[in-house]
């Protein structure tokens, strides 16, 4: 019989059930290797990367399964950007994030997690500027309120 991708996947999904982190690990991968191009395949690989702590390893299977994701999908930049946030480079978590708010123009999320990044970079203009941006999709949210203010007031001590 011929060797599946799907089996593996099916495979890697019961030892991601079980916390079988190394089992889910080389049965995903196993799956991408049978079948590169599949998107679906590469994100559960990411998970099984994402839950060890494995990040680099994830940043480049997120890579792939965006290379091949038809069309773009919105939830593989969230986790690009989570995944570069995890490795400290905020600017290239923006950047991913920023592809994510292209493709969900109206989720606070996106602009919410910009304005984080460039508080990590000490930019607090343009943390201003995302917060301001998130509350107008969200004007309801006191926390980002609160987290508009903190800023504020950090912008003004280095004005």
């Amino acid at each position: 019989k011929k060797e599946t991708g799907e089996a593996h996947r099916y495979l890697a999904e019961i030892a991601m059930k079980k916390k079988d982190w190394n089992t889910a690990e080389l049965e995903s991968q196993r799956a991408t290797v049978l079948e590169p191009n599949n998107a679906h395949y590469n994100l559960l690989y990411v998970r099984c990367l994402k839950a060890q702590k494995k990040y680099v390893q994830a940043l480049e299977a997120i890579r792939r399964a965006i290379r091949y994701a038809q069309p773009p999908r919105l939830d593989f930049y969230n986790i690009q950007a989570q995944l570069y946030w995890k490795l400290g480079d905020y600017q290239a978590a923006i950047d991913s994030w920023e592809v994510a708010h292209e493709i969900a123009p109206q989720n606070a999320h996106y602009p919410r997690q910009i304005a984080h990044s460039y508080k990590m970079l000490q930019d607090f203009s343009a943390a201003e500027r995302y917060y301001l941006a998130a509350l107008k999709l969200k004007p309801e949210d006191k926390g980002l309120k609160r987290e508009l203010e903190e800023v504020r007031k950090i912008n003004k001590k280095f004005k």
